[in-house]
């Protein structure tokens, strides 16, 4: 599963970002490479994540926490409601 995971954000770096990019020295490298992993990992919806960005995701998922179950309604939490009562 590792390996799996770790091929994958090879092949997305070298497609968003080796294969485009031009690098002046370190730095500018360095730069690169935490402006995509932010955009990766803040600005991109994940499939995994019902396709909302991690950071919204995130937000929902505070949410749910914070509210007792009995406020929550089930359309608007979706699968996410499904899975904490699942547990």
């Amino acid at each position: 599963m590792e390996n799996d995971l770790l091929e994958s954000l090879d092949s997305r770096l070298r497609d968003k970002l080796l294969s485009e990019s031009i690098f002046r020295n370190l730095a500018h490298t360095r730069l690169a490479i935490a402006a995509c992993a932010a955009d990766y990992n803040a600005g991109r919806p994940h499939a995994a994540l019902e396709r909302r960005t991690p950071a919204n995701y995130a937000l929902v998922l505070t949410i749910v926490i914070a509210r007792p179950l009995s406020e929550m309604k089930a359309p608007r939490f979706g699968r996410l409601l499904n899975l904490i009562r699942s547990e």
